[in-house]
């Protein structure tokens, strides 16, 4: 065969002699600077045959790919790819019957450490009631293997520990940890809540800040060991986030009202008084002990507390029949217990005037409401009557009327209540009930019977309508001993003349000590 060679050229076509003038090209320059290109057939054909090699090898190298590719897709397709931790469990490469046995043979023998804020406790699968569907996990879990995407999966870690928690169950868990709970608690310290309190040295009350405390939650307790013993941890260290906190923050509004109001109401000061003396002082440190929260916040006065301290304030003052010790205008020291006169602090009517004014901020003087009212306040066991007073000395037989000045403005030999028959002149200190002049006396006898009944100029009683002052010109004589043979049935007898003298001074409210 006759070899040919074909040649190929390629043609030029210039521009107008001008422009090519004007390029500074000639066609002489065109033609010298063509290459003329020629391909033979032989090498086509070789070319042609390095391609069909070089499709051959990638076809095999496509097929020896594929079969390893779908060899994995068939081990994936019953196995769990590498790197595969369900908790602390590595299931990697295992088939989902090996899983399941794993997983059910770790649960029975998994046992737990508590430790930490007071805690040191080892606790058994079984005893903290836990179970799992072992089963269940495995499918679950192996139904999420996609075992077509195995070339990427394989370098992928891959953590099913949610499978493991989502089966978690307990029943008595709880039970234990509160018990353990408790026995830390004994002797734990609680916390406690941002309140107000009263300041002694500023006069006032301030927000003190809340404090943390050593006590367990049990329920905290239970949701944090819960969640580590759901995943099998074999120590389960607990922190303080297990801890009873504050229910109330110094930040609180609600505190920073209440210590508004309560500032408010320690702002009174005023004194209580009996006649002319102050027997007490309202001021904010005893104000501090009255004010109380309730549940809302609120500051309020605590009425019972003010109810007990009117109490034991009353007790204090109040004299009535109390020992009371004095001395005469003569120098005598004189003990007398008993009678009716003196001051009797009415608590009921004290407590809501006290109330009014510590709402309205009073100072100054504010006189206790009394049930009674002596004429001084010296102290209990003193003096509290008034310098004008009549003294009954039962002893010397004698009665003296002290005036407004401390003198005798009236004295009188006297016949007292004969003692040797029971009739003795009671003691104590007592005042004028009347002073209305002629009056009729009737004694009964014990049975109730009349004993006898005697007209009288002049009736002065000081204990009820029954002992009192009163002429009686029946007495021969006054003074001495007379008392105990021919003595009253109780009354002061006088004579006629000292008794009208007596009538003319006396006013009613007068005090009449009568001692011995």
């Amino acid at each position: 065969m006759a070899k040919h060679a074909a040649k190929y050229s390629r043609k030029d076509y210039s521009k107008d002699d001008s422009v090519k003038k004007a390029a500074g090209r000639s066609d002489k320059q065109d033609a010298s600077n063509a290459v003329p290109k020629t391909v033979t057939l032989a090498e086509a054909n070789k070319k042609a045959k390095t391609r069909k090699t070089v499709a051959i090898v990638l076809g095999s190298i496509v097929g020896v790919i594929a079969l390893v590719y779908l060899g994995g897709v068939l081990v994936f397709t019953n196995l769990f790819f590498p790197q595969t931790r369900i908790a602390d469990i590595d299931i990697s490469l295992k088939n989902a019957d090996e899983v399941h046995d794993i997983l059910q043979s770790t649960m029975d023998d998994y046992k737990f450490k508590v430790q930490g804020e007071g805690l040191d406790i080892t606790i058994t699968s079984s005893q903290a009631g836990m179970s799992l569907d072992s089963q269940t996990i495995t499918e679950d879990m192996h139904s999420r293997v996609n075992p077509w995407a195995w070339p990427v999966e394989v370098f992928t870690e891959h953590d099913e520990t949610e499978s493991l928690v989502a089966s978690y169950a307990t029943n008595d868990l709880s039970g234990i940890l509160a018990a353990a709970a408790d026995q830390v608690n004994a002797s734990a310290k609680a916390p406690v809540n941002a309140a107000i309190a009263f300041d002694e040295t500023k006069g006032a009350y301030v927000i003190t800040p809340e404090e943390g405390g050593t006590m367990i939650n049990p329920e905290a307790l239970a949701e944090v060991v819960s969640a580590k013993a759901a995943v099998l941890t074999p120590v389960i260290t607990v922190d303080s986030s297990v801890l009873q906190t504050p229910t109330v923050y110094r930040d609180d509004p609600r505190l920073a009202e209440a210590l508004e109001a309560a500032n408010q109401l320690v702002r009174a000061k005023f004194n209580l008084t009996l006649g002319n003396d102050v027997v007490a002082t309202v001021d904010s440190n005893l104000l501090s002990q009255w004010i109380t929260l309730d549940e809302n916040y609120t500051a309020t006065l605590d009425e019972e507390a003010m109810v007990a301290w009117a109490t034991e304030l009353a007790q204090s003052c109040n004299t009535i029949g109390s020992e009371r010790t004095y001395t005469r205008p003569d120098g005598k020291v004189i003990t007398v217990k008993g009678g009716d006169y003196g001051w009797s602090v009415d608590v009921d009517a004290a407590v809501p005037l006290i109330q009014e004014a510590v709402w309205s901020g009073a100072t100054g003087d504010l006189a206790l409401p009394t049930k009674r009212a002596g004429g001084a306040w010296q102290g209990r066991g003193a003096q509290d009557w008034s310098n004008r007073y009549i003294d009954v000395d039962l002893t010397e037989q004698k009665a003296r009327f002290y005036g407004d000045d401390g003198s005798i403005i009236w004295e009188s030999d006297i016949v007292s209540g004969n003692p040797t028959q029971g009739n003795g002149t009671p003691q104590g200190v007592y005042y004028i009930k009347s002073n209305d002049g002629a009056s009729e006396l009737i004694g009964l006898k014990p049975d109730g019977t009349e004993d006898y009944r005697t007209k009288v100029d002049f009736w002065m009683p000081f204990k009820g309508n029954s002992i009192g002052f009163h002429d009686a010109n029946w007495q021969s004589s006054f003074g001495g001993s007379r008392y105990t043979y021919a003595g009253s049935h109780g009354c002061i007898n006088l004579p006629p003349a000292k008794a009208e003298e007596l009538h003319g001074l006396l006013q009613v409210g007068d005090a009449v000590i009568v001692h011995g």
